[in-house]
């Protein structure tokens, strides 16, 4: 299951295939009823979604249902859970945990045959399986048989959550507070410096 950036709604496999639930108002839509997926998560535009099924990765129409293109890249691998980072110098890119215990990072945008459509960017794992997003700041939780790794992808990007928080400016209040501590700090020193 994965939150579409733009709308709100889940994205699931289920029962009757790959669904997208609006939680707002309490319905589904059937995106695409054969399809019975592992690993799904969704681009940055919320048009997109990629699934892991049938030892690849594989890119869906959110609207039609329509199979936009299967990935060689990972063949071979197993995947299991995706990840789509936003933001970035890999914006759009797919991080995929696979069951031969790597993780690799597939760029949508080279074709299949390309050597650089599918990198693998971590190995020596036990057995990947699921992930998640961690949404309070922007990195992916990825599970292996013995343990529940943490991925980031740096610095204005976020895996799986849409596009990362804008950086915060402190109020002005909070700027007062703060010169204020500093010059009770200085008359505290100076008054202990004297003889």
């Amino acid at each position: 299951m994965a939150g579409d950036p733009v709308n709100g709604h889940l994205i699931s496999a289920s029962e009757k295939g790959l669904v997208d639930i609006d939680p707002v108002a309490g319905t589904f839509r059937v995106i695409n009823a054969s399809l019975f997926p592992d690993g799904v998560t969704v681009s940055p535009d919320g048009t997109t979604v990629y699934v892991a099924a049938s030892g690849t990765v594989q890119a869906y129409n959110i609207a039609t249902g329509a199979l936009i293109e299967s990935f060689s890249g990972p063949a071979g691998h197993l995947p299991d859970g995706t990840g789509v980072i936003s933001g970035g110098t890999f914006n759009g890119d797919v991080i995929v945990n696979n069951n031969d215990g790597t993780v690799g990072l597939l760029d949508p945008t080279k074709a299949n045959g390309n050597p650089s459509q599918y990198v693998t960017i971590a190995s020596a794992g036990t057995r990947g399986d699921w992930v998640s997003p961690d949404t309070s700041n922007g990195t992916l939780f990825i599970s292996q048989l013995d343990s529940a790794d943490r991925l980031s992808c740096g610095t204005g990007c976020s895996i799986g959550s849409g596009p990362p928080p804008p950086p915060t400016v402190p109020e002005p209040s909070t700027w007062v507070m703060l010169a204020t501590g500093l010059l009770g700090l200085g008359r505290i020193v100076k008054s202990r410096l004297r003889f």
